[in-house]
């Protein structure tokens, strides 16, 4: 699996911390194919794995004197800007780039070698002549990294079970992140579940100088607003070169890369921009039979001649694999994570034994196209928070539903606490944006790596998901045209503000490839439709009728899934556990009333579990 893990002394010595490193160590290594690659120094033991050779090994590299010394988590690209940067600095006939330039861009740029680099990432940095640490995430976080501050040493890594294998951490469960967790489907700020954990938030500098520890912002989410809107068709030229741009550097390289195809229209676009052989791409999906997430993808790949794997998540997956694959997704994601996602290791090991890159269509649907319901990846508190103000929390405390299965707190002393919490975020109390502004600028910092950093966690030891919606220069750009969620009122429900989001795919779809924009989704109506008079007719009837018939139960197989793996495993799982209503969970199970608050069943039987998979042997 890859990951990062290190410890680094406050002006002490590393010199009895070695047992401590080796055991930290242990929890990012899961596989025979993990390969630890080391650095000690006076003040620091460092550690980087990479799940195979395809970047030629775990990232650690120096510059040519070796005065700085850098390790990578993820994937890094330089922008091509630095290129004569990267000519002066090769070294015979090899090339530097990606996180080989690292070194070098730092020596000579400073801090402001940031500008330069794209990518999803963790990146340590020793400044030898300064003597003095750099720990810095990218702009998203998706990766994430934990840090605690403990008797003069500060330890990281981007496993937190890796962290829970160090003597020196409490184990202490935060119950506000708990609680903050059952409300909002993730805690909020740098919360973890245990007390002395830390999460480094995006786009974050960490400088260690001594026993000094400071922190700052080199990309703050504001940036993005405040600019004049672009017309639609400066809007989409320039929308089109930059996402065409950053689907085609992110599969360079790779002899043959997976593409993710849903029966909508974010993967798609992607697919209609990548400029491959189609030899050479695996079109995959996972889903029920019958769901339109496996029928369209496979009629596409029939019509049109792509190689297809398909991933059934009904049969064998519900009855044999689930409840192994939903162990897997809470360990791979620290508990940040459900049950309910048992689909992704189960799905990406296979995807994994095929190719080793996949493009997908993360956060595509909430960069361009405007809130108009809640879900797992919005709640309806975060909604009502922004609504209504902090004044909600109190009663959120008492409201029966998000916190049925958890034990519930001092409604006082976690309203102050969350209260804090709340008012401490940045995109709460900026206002000189709209209300939408800001609660795209929470989406931006908290939901990104909170919801979809999971899902990157528990691909990651088996692909490289790169993900074209995100890349810098797309995001900046999208903010400043029509189609932009973030430019909508909030939570909107006008159905034609809904589909006035997709026509941007379907223009781009439209003009790369005329086969795919012809292909019905499994809306009922073609990209085509939403460009077209009598289409956009089609597209609005169908839109209408098939607005509400998708649930997460009927395509992933969850509910029968969640029945195999309690009857294994609930009585382990919840034997003694202080934090969740075990009789309240066990009597909803035997009666059946659990699968009309599934989500909130998934979180606390996934809360009690992540506790037995990480403290049960500590």
């Amino acid at each position: 699996m890859p990951g990062i893990v290190g410890i680094i002394g406050l002006d002490r010595s590393i010199r009895k911390m070695e047992k401590y490193f080796d055991a930290m160590a242990s929890g990012i290594k899961v596989g025979k194919q993990d390969h630890l690659k080391r650095s000690r120094g006076i003040h620091h033991l460092l550690g980087v794995t990479n799940i195979d050779n395809l970047l030629n090994g775990p990232k650690l590299q120096g510059n040519g004197e070796q005065s700085v010394l850098c390790i990578v988590d993820g994937e890094v690209t330089v922008d091509d800007a630095v290129s004569p940067l990267e000519q002066k600095v090769n070294t015979g006939d090899k090339e530097i780039d990606g996180h080989e330039s690292i070194p070098y861009l730092y020596k000579e740029y400073g801090l402001d070698f940031l500008k330069y680099l794209r990518g999803c990432f963790n990146i340590v940095i020793v400044d030898k002549e300064k003597n003095i640490y750099r720990i810095i995430n990218s702009r998203f976080g998706l990766r994430v990294l934990y840090l605690a501050k403990i008797d003069g040493y500060l330890l990281f890594s981007s496993s937190l079970r890796s962290l829970m294998q160090c003597p020196l951490i409490d184990k202490s469960i935060n119950k506000k992140a708990m609680i903050e967790y059952a409300l909002f489907h993730y805690p909020l700020d740098n919360d973890t579940f245990f007390e002395e954990v830390k999460t480094l938030e995006p786009a974050t500098v960490l400088t260690v100088e001594g026993s000094r520890i400071t922190e700052s912002r080199y990309w703050n989410q504001e940036s993005l607003f405040g600019k004049k809107l672009l017309s639609v068709e400066d809007s989409i030229e320039g929308a089109d070169y930059r996402l065409t741009r950053a689907v085609n550097r992110m599969h360079a390289g790779s002899a043959r890369v997976g593409v993710s195809l849903t029966g909508g229209f974010d993967t798609r676009t992607i697919l209609s921009l990548l400029d491959k052989d189609r030899k050479d791409i695996l079109l995959y999906s996972f889903g029920k039979h019958t769901s339109g997430d496996m029928v369209v993808p496979d009629r596409i790949s029939n019509l049109l001649g792509y190689d297809y794997y398909p991933i059934y998540l009904d049969g064998d997956y519900e009855r044999c694999h689930f409840d192994k694959y939903a162990e897997l997704a809470v360990m791979y994601s620290d508990g940040r994570s459900s049950i309910a996602r048992a689909h992704y290791p189960y799905a990406f090991e296979q995807i994994g034994a095929q190719v080793k890159v996949v493009l997908t269509g993360i956060c595509g649907s909430e960069l361009l196209r405007p809130l108009s319901n809640v879900g797992t990846v919005i709640s309806e508190n975060i909604r009502v928070l922004y609504t209504n103000g902090v004044s909600a929390i109190r009663e959120m405390l008492t409201d029966g539903r998000p916190l049925r299965y958890f034990r519930k707190p001092r409604t006082r002393d976690f309203s102050e606490r969350i209260e804090g919490s709340v008012l401490g975020l940045k995109s709460f109390n900026e206002r000189k944006l709209t209300l939408n502004q800001r609660l795209y600028v929470f989406i931006l910092n908290e939901v990104l790596r909170k919801y979809f950093g999971p899902e990157i966690a528990m691909e990651s030891p088996y692909v490289y998901n790169r993900v074209p919606f995100l890349d810098y220069a797309f995001v900046d750009f999208i903010f400043r045209t029509p189609f932009c969620g973030a430019n909508f009122r909030f939570f909107t429900q006008n159905p034609l503000d809904r589909l006035r989001g997709q026509q941007f795919y379907a223009y781009l779809i439209d003009k790369h490839s005329a086969e795919l924009a012809r292909q019905v989704t499994d809306r009922k109506y073609s990209p085509r439709d939403l460009i077209t008079k009598s289409g956009k007719i089609r597209a609005a009837m169908a839109y209408l009728l098939q607005h509400s018939r998708r649930t997460p139960s009927e395509d992933y197989g969850l509910v029968r899934g969640i029945k195999m793996f309690m009857s294994k495993n609930g009585d382990s799982i919840l034997t003694g556990n202080e934090f969740v209503n075990t009789t309240r969970i066990l009597d909803d199970f035997k009666n059946g009333y659990w699968t009309s608050n599934l989500v909130e069943f998934c979180k606390a039987v996934s809360f009690a579990f992540w506790q037995k998979l990480y403290l049960g042997n500590l």
